[in-house]
């Protein structure tokens, strides 16, 4: 990640969930990295997908075409803190 790109972290229900769509984004080129989940989102999974702002459509494309369902979209706020992003 660049200091000049926010980033963006998606939460799957499950460790399985999570390390399926790691391994299909970064088939598509996609850089992500596996973090541990903040704990102020909920979450059965306590693993996280993080990536660069710049790939949240293809990341949520990709996430459409192939079923999987994520939780949710997070954005880290200048306090620290997680905020869930709005998906249409």
């Amino acid at each position: 990640m660049t200091a000049a790109s926010a980033e963006i972290i998606v939460v799957f229900r499950t460790t399985h969930e999570t390390l399926t769509a790691e391994k299909g984004l970064k088939g598509a080129r996609i850089r992500t990295r596996t973090m541990v989940k903040p704990r102020s989102i909920s979450s059965e999974c306590a693993l996280a997908l993080s990536f660069n702002e710049e790939d949240r459509e293809r990341v949520r494309g990709l996430c459409e075409e192939k079923g999987w369902l994520p939780v949710g979209y997070y954005s880290l706020s200048e306090d620290g803190s997680w905020t869930a992003l709005e998906e249409d």
